[in-house]
């Protein structure tokens, strides 16, 4: 064999190395650097890393209703004295679950009020809850409903539950 052809040969090799490992590189980058700028999140609202399941809370009585048991759940957190805001809040609600058309069947409204074992539900916040009774999203006081009912348009159409 001439220097020329072991040299193509040592080439070839090479490139089929590099070509079956940049995958695999590639992967692992992306698998172990979840912090890279193109991965948003694309919620409006405070996605919870880990759900919270309403039947471990001692529940309020609306979230154990039967006819919410299979439905997706909009939990509305009322102050003791429900002014002119949580009426304007609890109005705009049923408006976004009118806004979703055909699938708002699948949607309940539930006033609940402030619970010790979750801080984070302050009166006037908003928490999503799925037909399984898991906690999944919330929104802060003041939150447009805009992106509530996005999240919610969009947690509807991948979901095949409830």
């Amino acid at each position: 064999m001439n220097k020329v052809t072991q040299h193509r040969s040592r080439s070839a090799l090479w490139v089929l190395w590099i070509v079956g490992l940049l995958p695999m590189i590639l992967a692992g980058l992306l698998y172990y650097t979840p912090a890279i700028l193109w991965v948003t999140a694309k919620t409006n609202g405070i996605l919870l890393k880990t759900p919270v399941s309403v039947a471990a809370l001692e529940a309020p009585a609306a979230a154990r209703a039967t006819d919410a048991s299979q439905t997706w759940q909009l939990w509305y957190v009322v102050p003791k004295s429900c002014d002119q805001r949580c009426q304007a809040d609890l109005n705009q609600l049923r408006n976004a679950q009118k806004a979703l058309g055909k699938e708002r069947h699948r949607v309940t409204l539930r006033t609940v009020e402030p619970q010790v074992t979750l801080p984070f539900l302050t009166p006037g916040s908003l928490a999503i809850v799925d037909p399984l009774n898991w906690l999944m999203l919330y929104y802060e006081p003041g939150m447009p409903y805009k992106g509530m009912l996005a999240d919610l348009r969009r947690l509807l159409k991948y979901s095949h539950i409830g």
